[in-house]
Order: structure tokens, then sequence, then C-alpha cells
């Protein structure tokens, strides 16, 4: 299933408060689930890398995730940019553990997909109201397609 552009009232940006944490705090969550530490988070957050479809650069994002099997499940916020790399069924690296796998990711934005996915990271959590403004994002593990 193919993105679909989200209402502009549902892509809001997080606060300026909180995307200068996140500005602060993701450098050193990338050293961390890259380092031999990387156990103490590991268990629930990964770092995805996704080529930008304009530049051509690669971005890398640490995020929170839920494995099945060889499915991986995210839910970002509407208002980051780096999902919106993921047209239709785009390639991706992601770092799961400390090890490097690939990957074919699609970005969802449907109330059912991003619902299905908050219900799979967070079970306890009141799905349709979370889900206003987040993507949901599936990754198939595989050696199918490389990012590089």
């Amino acid at each position: 299933m193919a993105t679909q552009s989200m209402p502009q009232e549902k892509n809001k940006q997080p606060s300026l408060a909180f995307r200068l944490l996140m500005k602060a705090i993701n450098p050193f969550m990338k050293w961390l689930l890259r380092s031999p530490l990387h156990f103490i988070v590991s268990g629930q957050y990964m770092l995805i890398t996704v080529k930008g479809r304009k530049s051509g650069r690669f971005y890398t994002t640490p995020v929170q995730y839920k494995r099945l099997n060889d499915t991986l499940y995210v839910i970002t916020s509407g208002g980051y940019t780096w999902w919106k790399n993921l047209r239709s069924r785009s390639a991706v690296d992601v770092m799961l553990r400390r090890e490097e796998h690939t990957g074919i990711a699609i970005a969802e934005t449907t109330p059912v997909d991003v619902e299905r996915n908050i219900h799979i990271l967070y079970p306890r959590v009141d799905a349709e109201r979370f889900a206003q403004g987040k993507v949901a994002v599936t990754i198939e593990l595989g050696d199918k397609a490389f990012v590089n």
C-alpha cells in the first residue's frame, strides 16, 4: 500500500523544545547503539538508514521498534522528515542489536495502519487517540534489497 498524504492538521511539527531535546539525544543514541554498550537500549531502539529521494544522501535515525519474526514495526511523528524518503517500497539498512540488516520499508499514514503499529508497539495505549499525526513504518527484513 502506498504512502498517503496526511491532512495538514495531522502533520504537526513536534514542539521546538522536543526537537532540541532530540537533536541533543540522537547523536548519543547513535553512538550507544553502535557501541559495545548497545544492550542498554537495543532491545527497544535501533538505527534505520534511509536514502534521501532527492538528495541521494543517507540519513540514519534512532527509532523505537518492535520485532515480530522478520518484520519490524515503528511509529514516528508525521512532523519528522526521514520517513518521507520511504515512498512505496524502499530499501533500508537497519542496525538491530548491533547487527546490520537490510530490508524493505513502507511508510503508511492511514489510521488503520498507524493504529495497527501502535497496538503492536504499545499494547496498553489508546491507539485511536495516539494515532493522530503519527506514521506507521513497517520493515520486512531480508537480503533482497540494499540501500548502497
